[in-house]
């Protein structure tokens, strides 16, 4: 999601179990703190020159994790050709991205 609405954010947080969000604007004030809070929401954000690097990273490891890379990287350096057993599809995970043009 980018941009972020109040209502729409909430609706998508307590429909999908969101437990994590990721914002690349330093300010945080103009999110539901105290529900993020109730909902155990871990808000993350970035501020300065290095937001948009701080955002492409956080989706970088998302999806490292689902093809999972480090796994897939020891296998190719021991010369095991094996896929690892545990890559799923990230189009089954729910993620939420947040940002906001300042």
């Amino acid at each position: 999601m980018l941009g972020w609405d109040f209502n729409d954010g909430l609706n998508l947080i307590q429909q999908h179990h969101i437990k994590w969000v990721q914002s690349v604007s330093a300010g945080v004030d103009y999110f539901p703190l105290e529900e993020f809070e109730k909902n155990n929401v871990i808000l993350t954000s970035a501020s300065g020159l290095n937001s948009q690097r701080v955002a492409n990273f956080v989706l970088l490891q998302c999806l490292s994790d689902s093809y999972s890379i480090n796994e897939t990287y020891i296998n190719r350096i021991n010369r095991k050709w094996k896929v690892p057993e545990n890559i799923y599809d990230i189009r089954e995970k729910i993620l939420l991205f947040l940002e906001r043009e300042v």
